[in-house]
């Protein structure tokens, strides 16, 4: 495992090659997030200010995908209360946990993001849900925005853009209904 710092990337610094496998960069990702800049307590009860932040849910079929956009979040006032690779671990996070955002990959194995998407707006159209995709096409694009999506952000991403859509998504999670980015 090596890791690289340069200001320009997009987790505010840090970019993490790996010759292992891919659960290994997520551990590493995970630990280097708790030593260096992105503090978060995992485990044990909310504090009062955790307890007023937007509840996210990440679901990408990319382990360090997820911890990455994980560590983007937790260092940036944002609860991850969840995790899941694919479209069908979504749903049953959102009707679970009923978060106020989720953050979910466009192309992910048993059922994609779009269908997802779908599913999760009609159980809950107040769920705000911003699409990710490294592939992004037009197609991606109308489909989401068609299907209830609040943003749409392409990877590999920077962790600026990424708070950027959340924040302009977050009027629609206090009730004011959400800005299409």
């Amino acid at each position: 495992i090596f890791l690289h710092v340069d200001g320009g990337l997009g987790l505010g610094g840090i970019c993490l090659f790996s010759h292992g496998s891919r659960s290994q960069a997520g551990w590493w990702v995970r630990e280097l997030s708790t030593k260096l800049r992105f503090p978060h307590s995992p485990h044990g009860a909310m504090s009062a200010d955790e307890q007023s932040l937007a509840k996210v849910v990440v679901v990408d079929d990319n382990e360090l995908m997820r911890a990455l956009l994980g560590s983007i979040l937790r260092s940036n006032r944002y609860q991850v209360v969840g995790e899941a690779r694919t479209g069908v671990g979504a749903l049953e996070l959102a009707e679970r946990l009923r978060p106020d955002i989720v953050c979910m990959d466009v192309v992910m194995p048993e059922m994609d993001g779009l269908e997802a998407l779908q599913a999760i707006k009609a159980m809950h159209p107040r769920i705000a849900v911003v699409m990710f995709s490294g592939t992004p096409s037009v197609d991606h694009v109308r489909e989401s925005i068609e299907g209830g999506a609040s943003g749409f952000v392409v990877k590999p991403f920077k962790a600026g853009k990424v708070l950027d859509t959340l924040r302009r998504v977050r009027p629609s999670v206090e009730g004011s209904g959400p800005e299409r980015v």
